[in-house]
């Protein structure tokens, strides 16, 4: 069965309930329904962002997903974030090369990644919320880069092209046209 719950899992020392955000859940049973719903060949037509198929949108959120995870998972240990090899790679190449990965296996690494970022926030203890973090390059404490979690699992719903509405945006006005890939970096 396919991971379908976003961030969080209470735990008495898990993230204030500011954090804690409905919508991330349900933005991402929203996109994990969607990306189910595409054949395997259909992750390979255009997505609504130029220059992105669909395979590099779900590369591109199962990978700030993965770097948020890690990064809070470094902060639990109060250890620095570890950096994996192909992370030294410039981002838009780890986007196309994991894009190429076979259609089960990035369906996969999104359920994997949701998972491992939901263990990541249910350990992170309370008072480490508001700590600066470093994802990709960019600072932002962890319950900002959640916020941005949640808007970029509901746009990434849109970029797919696979049945996403506007509508169900939570705030429409993410949205902006034309689409663009939304991360969880201010700037890529």
């Amino acid at each position: 069965m396919a991971a379908e719950s976003a961030v969080i899992v209470e735990s008495p020392s898990s993230a204030p309930a500011s954090a804690v955000s409905l919508s991330a859940r349900r933005g991402t049973a929203y996109y994990s329904r969607l990306l189910r719903g595409l054949s395997d060949d259909a992750l390979r037509e255009p997505s609504a962002v130029d220059g992105f198929d669909r395979a590099q949108v779900v590369a591109s959120v199962a990978l700030d997903a993965r770097g948020l995870a890690v990064a809070m998972d470094a902060l639990t240990r109060d250890e620095p974030a570890e950096t994996a090899p192909e992370w030294e790679l410039p981002w838009a190449e780890l986007v196309t090369y994991t894009a190429t990965l076979p259609a089960g296996a990035l369906r996969n690494l999104h359920d994997h990644t949701v998972v491992h970022l939901n263990v990541a926030a249910r350990d992170l203890a309370r008072d480490a919320w508001s700590t600066p973090l470093e994802v990709w390059g960019s600072r932002a404490s962890a319950q900002e880069y959640l916020r941005r979690r949640e808007r970029q699992i509901w746009v990434a719903s849109l970029c797919l092209r696979a049945g996403g509405v506007l509508s169900d945006l939570p705030d429409p006005s993410w949205a902006a046209a034309p689409l663009r890939m939304p991360t969880l970096i201010r700037a890529r």
